[in-house]
């Protein structure tokens, strides 16, 4: 995942039953799904009640 990706990134794109998150396509990447891993999960739960 580019750092100009997460400007595009929503909260519906986060799947966290399945540990992954849905980038959408763009110019420069193909639309693609990437694992989480298990310590990033716990990171985003807690940020997310903060935006």
């Amino acid at each position: 995942m580019a750092t100009n990706e997460l400007d595009f990134l929503y909260i519906s794109d986060i799947d966290f039953i399945k540990a992954s998150v849905k980038m959408r396509g763009r110019r420069e990447a193909n639309a693609r799904t990437l694992p989480f891993h298990a310590s990033q999960i716990g990171v985003l739960m807690n940020y997310i009640p903060h935006i």
